[in-house]
Protein backbone atom coordinates (compact mmCIF):
# COMPACT_ATOMS: atom_id res chain seq x y z
CA UNK A 1 0.00 0.00 0.00
CA UNK A 2 1.45 3.41 -0.90
CA UNK A 3 -0.22 6.67 -0.06
CA UNK A 4 0.35 9.93 -1.81
CA UNK A 5 0.04 12.98 0.63
CA UNK A 6 -0.38 16.70 -0.12
CA UNK A 7 1.22 19.45 1.20
CA UNK A 8 -0.99 19.52 4.64
CA UNK A 9 -0.26 15.61 5.17
CA UNK A 10 -3.74 14.45 4.08
CA UNK A 11 -4.08 11.57 1.93
CA UNK A 12 -4.48 12.10 -1.63
CA UNK A 13 -4.03 8.44 -3.20
CA UNK A 14 -3.85 5.15 -2.10
CA UNK A 15 -1.92 2.69 -4.40
CA UNK A 16 -2.50 -1.03 -3.48
CA UNK A 17 -0.48 -3.65 -5.39
CA UNK A 18 1.49 -6.98 -5.29
CA UNK A 19 4.40 -6.55 -7.27
CA UNK A 20 6.87 -8.85 -5.51
CA UNK A 21 4.56 -11.99 -5.32
CA UNK A 22 3.56 -11.16 -8.74
CA UNK A 23 7.06 -11.70 -9.83
CA UNK A 24 7.11 -14.68 -7.51
CA UNK A 25 4.34 -16.13 -8.95
CA UNK A 26 5.82 -15.58 -13.05
CA UNK A 27 9.17 -17.02 -11.64
CA UNK A 28 7.85 -20.14 -9.68
CA UNK A 29 6.17 -21.09 -13.86
CA UNK A 30 8.77 -19.14 -15.97
CA UNK A 31 9.36 -22.24 -17.87
CA UNK A 32 5.46 -22.57 -18.69
CA UNK A 33 5.11 -18.48 -20.01
CA UNK A 34 3.99 -17.33 -22.99
CA UNK A 35 6.47 -15.43 -24.77
CA UNK A 36 5.68 -12.04 -25.79
CA UNK A 37 3.29 -9.33 -24.77
CA UNK A 38 -0.16 -10.32 -23.70
CA UNK A 39 -2.53 -8.85 -24.40
CA UNK A 40 -5.47 -9.81 -22.19
CA UNK A 41 -6.01 -11.27 -18.47
CA UNK A 42 -8.36 -13.87 -20.62
CA UNK A 43 -7.70 -15.48 -24.08
CA UNK A 44 -10.41 -14.12 -26.98
CA UNK A 45 -13.57 -17.18 -26.50
CA UNK A 46 -11.78 -18.44 -23.19
CA UNK A 47 -14.62 -20.72 -21.92
CA UNK A 48 -13.82 -23.60 -19.43
CA UNK A 49 -16.26 -26.45 -18.28
CA UNK A 50 -15.93 -29.58 -16.23
CA UNK A 51 -17.90 -30.93 -19.04
CA UNK A 52 -14.65 -31.13 -21.47
CA UNK A 53 -13.45 -35.01 -21.94
CA UNK A 54 -9.87 -35.06 -20.18
CA UNK A 55 -8.03 -38.30 -20.45
CA UNK A 56 -6.30 -39.46 -17.00
CA UNK A 57 -3.24 -39.29 -18.38
CA UNK A 58 -3.50 -35.76 -19.43
CA UNK A 59 -5.10 -34.48 -15.83
CA UNK A 60 -1.91 -36.13 -14.10
CA UNK A 61 0.18 -34.37 -16.49
CA UNK A 62 -1.13 -31.12 -15.74
CA UNK A 63 -1.37 -31.74 -12.20
CA UNK A 64 1.81 -32.65 -11.81
CA UNK A 65 2.76 -29.41 -13.52
CA UNK A 66 1.34 -27.48 -10.73
CA UNK A 67 -2.10 -26.51 -11.92
CA UNK A 68 -3.62 -26.05 -8.47
CA UNK A 69 -0.45 -24.42 -7.10
CA UNK A 70 -0.89 -21.78 -10.08
CA UNK A 71 -4.89 -21.42 -9.25
CA UNK A 72 -3.96 -21.32 -5.40
CA UNK A 73 -1.63 -18.57 -6.59
CA UNK A 74 -4.11 -16.60 -8.80
CA UNK A 75 -6.61 -16.90 -6.29
CA UNK A 76 -4.83 -14.49 -4.06
CA UNK A 77 -3.90 -12.37 -6.77
CA UNK A 78 -6.88 -11.69 -7.99
CA UNK A 79 -9.23 -11.22 -4.75
CA UNK A 80 -6.40 -8.71 -3.70
CA UNK A 81 -5.57 -6.10 -6.47
CA UNK A 82 -6.14 -7.63 -9.99
CA UNK A 83 -9.53 -7.76 -10.51
CA UNK A 84 -9.29 -8.14 -14.01
CA UNK A 85 -8.74 -11.66 -14.15
CA UNK A 86 -11.13 -12.75 -11.67
CA UNK A 87 -13.56 -14.34 -14.58
CA UNK A 88 -10.21 -16.75 -15.83
CA UNK A 89 -9.69 -17.99 -12.18
CA UNK A 90 -13.58 -18.40 -11.38
CA UNK A 91 -13.51 -20.66 -14.73
CA UNK A 92 -10.14 -22.11 -13.78
CA UNK A 93 -11.52 -23.17 -10.87
CA UNK A 94 -14.52 -25.13 -12.04
CA UNK A 95 -12.05 -28.09 -13.02
CA UNK A 96 -9.17 -27.93 -10.70
CA UNK A 97 -10.38 -31.89 -9.53
CA UNK A 98 -9.76 -32.61 -13.46
CA UNK A 99 -7.66 -29.76 -15.77
CA UNK A 100 -6.89 -30.25 -18.85
CA UNK A 101 -3.50 -28.45 -20.87
CA UNK A 102 -5.84 -25.66 -21.83
CA UNK A 103 -6.97 -24.50 -18.89
CA UNK A 104 -3.07 -24.87 -17.88
CA UNK A 105 -2.62 -22.58 -20.95
CA UNK A 106 -4.99 -20.36 -19.51
CA UNK A 107 -3.42 -19.74 -16.14
CA UNK A 108 -0.01 -19.34 -17.47
CA UNK A 109 -1.66 -16.58 -19.85
CA UNK A 110 -2.83 -14.77 -16.88
CA UNK A 111 0.39 -15.24 -14.67
CA UNK A 112 2.22 -13.74 -17.68
CA UNK A 113 -0.94 -11.10 -18.10
CA UNK A 114 -0.24 -9.90 -14.33
CA UNK A 115 3.07 -9.76 -14.74
CA UNK A 116 3.20 -7.71 -17.38
CA UNK A 117 0.73 -5.54 -15.85
CA UNK A 118 2.30 -6.07 -11.78
CA UNK A 119 2.42 -1.93 -11.30
CA UNK A 120 -1.21 -1.20 -12.23
CA UNK A 121 -3.22 -2.53 -9.32
CA UNK A 122 -5.95 -0.39 -7.58
CA UNK A 123 -5.86 2.98 -6.82
CA UNK A 124 -8.20 5.10 -4.56
CA UNK A 125 -8.36 9.17 -5.22
CA UNK A 126 -9.86 11.90 -3.18
CA UNK A 127 -12.64 13.49 -4.99
CA UNK A 128 -13.16 10.51 -7.30
CA UNK A 129 -17.08 9.39 -7.02
CA UNK A 130 -18.03 9.62 -3.64
CA UNK A 131 -20.93 8.11 -4.52
CA UNK A 132 -20.97 4.67 -4.88
CA UNK A 133 -21.41 2.91 -8.66
CA UNK A 134 -22.06 0.04 -9.57
CA UNK A 135 -21.80 -2.08 -12.89
CA UNK A 136 -23.41 -5.50 -13.97
CA UNK A 137 -23.31 -7.75 -16.97
CA UNK A 138 -24.15 -11.57 -17.42
CA UNK A 139 -23.26 -14.03 -19.91
CA UNK A 140 -25.88 -15.81 -21.90
CA UNK A 141 -23.59 -18.90 -22.24
CA UNK A 142 -24.41 -21.72 -19.72
CA UNK A 143 -21.96 -24.24 -18.76
CA UNK A 144 -23.18 -27.63 -20.13
CA UNK A 145 -22.51 -29.11 -17.15
CA UNK A 146 -24.72 -27.33 -15.23
CA UNK A 147 -27.06 -25.00 -17.44
CA UNK A 148 -25.89 -21.90 -15.18
CA UNK A 149 -23.96 -18.68 -17.13
CA UNK A 150 -21.15 -16.61 -15.66
CA UNK A 151 -21.94 -13.06 -14.14
CA UNK A 152 -20.23 -10.38 -13.27
CA UNK A 153 -20.34 -7.07 -11.50
CA UNK A 154 -18.35 -4.30 -9.69
CA UNK A 155 -18.66 -1.50 -6.65
CA UNK A 156 -16.74 1.43 -7.25
CA UNK A 157 -16.09 4.09 -4.70
CA UNK A 158 -13.29 7.30 -4.70
CA UNK A 159 -12.24 5.60 -8.01
CA UNK A 160 -11.65 1.84 -8.12
CA UNK A 161 -12.78 -1.40 -7.04
CA UNK A 162 -14.37 -1.80 -3.37
CA UNK A 163 -16.52 -5.02 -4.26
CA UNK A 164 -16.55 -6.68 -7.06
CA UNK A 165 -17.61 -10.28 -8.04
CA UNK A 166 -17.40 -12.98 -11.13
CA UNK A 167 -19.00 -16.27 -10.71
CA UNK A 168 -22.11 -18.66 -11.71
CA UNK A 169 -25.78 -17.39 -11.36
CA UNK A 170 -27.15 -19.82 -8.61
CA UNK A 171 -30.36 -20.64 -10.94
CA UNK A 172 -30.48 -21.25 -14.28
CA UNK A 173 -31.23 -18.69 -16.80
CA UNK A 174 -34.32 -18.92 -19.48
CA UNK A 175 -33.19 -15.87 -21.24
CA UNK A 176 -30.93 -13.52 -21.61
CA UNK A 177 -32.57 -10.83 -19.96
CA UNK A 178 -33.60 -13.39 -17.22
CA UNK A 179 -29.74 -13.64 -16.40
CA UNK A 180 -29.05 -10.07 -16.36
CA UNK A 181 -32.07 -9.32 -14.05
CA UNK A 182 -30.08 -12.40 -11.87
CA UNK A 183 -26.85 -10.25 -12.10
CA UNK A 184 -28.61 -7.04 -11.21
CA UNK A 185 -30.02 -9.16 -7.82
CA UNK A 186 -26.49 -10.02 -6.40
CA UNK A 187 -25.11 -6.54 -7.23
CA UNK A 188 -27.43 -4.86 -5.96
CA UNK A 189 -27.31 -6.40 -2.51
CA UNK A 190 -23.60 -5.84 -2.46
CA UNK A 191 -24.90 -2.50 -3.21
CA UNK A 192 -26.72 -2.00 -0.48
CA UNK A 193 -24.47 -3.98 1.97
CA UNK A 194 -21.55 -1.71 1.07
CA UNK A 195 -23.96 1.90 1.39
CA UNK A 196 -25.25 0.73 4.81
Amino acid sequence: RKLTLDDNGDVLECSLDMIPYIEGMAEAFKEHLPKGKVKYPVSKGMFISKNTEVSEDECKAVLEAGYQVAIGMLMWAVRQCYPGGKVAVSMMCRVMAKPSWAAFEEAMNLIAWLFQNRTIGIKFSKGCNTTPIGLVDASNKPDPSDGKAQFGGIIMFMGAAVIDISRKLKHCGLSSAHNEYMAMYYVHQALVWFRQ
